[in-house]
């Protein structure tokens, strides 16, 4: 039996330390190998789901569809995935004025591979971007006219056309018409259409899960 002494002490205590840390060294590389395995698979489960393209694809075409002369830029920017799934991807917002188009402000867009997405747009001028409405010419359940919801400064703001050069405005039509016929019907004028509204016919049952400033796709 070997006899106790400082030594001896010394020599255990560092075996000890030692195979200590080699425990610990080779847990945080087990954690370590999980973690990129797990970060492997969900991101190969991102890009079989085509997450990202088809999440920026659909936001942009709401916005081109729900916005009036504003769609989003074909280049967008990514964040790389999170651990719990979730990537963010943003998108210049651009509008046409006059023969140039503009960046008006930002869409973000947060993906989840375990939950809805949610998409938000940032504009100083948020408020005035859906300050167009359109009225329908025909009642679509009784066929009766409509009237519509006549604005009473828009002569006022039309008469100051000529003090500059670019003037951007919206109309509704007193009857059903299909696109081409009313591009060809405003042919005759010195305009260049941007935006048309669609009617696609009344909703049944809707339910988009939308605030006032995000959408939930």
């Amino acid at each position: 039996m070997t006899e106790w002494n400082k030594d001896l002490e010394k020599r255990i205590l560092m075996r000890s330390r030692f195979t200590l840390t080699f425990r610990i060294l080779r847990i945080l590389l087990l954690v370590f190998l999980i973690y990129c395995g797990y970060m492997f698979l969900i991101n190969i489960i991102a890009d079989k789901l085509n997450m990202t393209r088809e999440n920026a694809y659909y936001t942009k075409l709401a916005t081109e569809w729900t916005v009036p002369n504003v769609r989003g830029d074909s280049r967008f920017e990514k964040e790389e995935l999170t651990f719990f799934g979730t990537q963010k991807l943003s998108y210049n917002v651009l509008k046409r004025v006059g023969n140039d188009e503009k960046v008006i402000g930002q869409a973000t867009v947060v993906n989840r591979l375990a939950s809805p997405s949610t998409f938000s747009l940032s504009h100083p001028g948020q408020k005035q971007l859906n300050e167009f409405s359109f009225s329908l010419p025909i009642d679509p359940h009784t066929g009766r006219k409509l009237g519509g919801n006549a604005w009473p400064n828009v002569w006022e703001t039309l008469s100051m056309l000529p003090e500059g050069t670019v003037g951007e405005l919206a109309f509704s039509t007193t009857s059903f018409m299909e696109s081409k016929q009313l591009i060809d019907f405003l042919g005759k004028y010195d305009l260049h259409t941007l935006w048309m509204p669609l009617y696609t016919g009344e909703f049944v049952d809707y339910d988009p899960y939308l605030t006032s400033r995000e959408i939930i796709c």
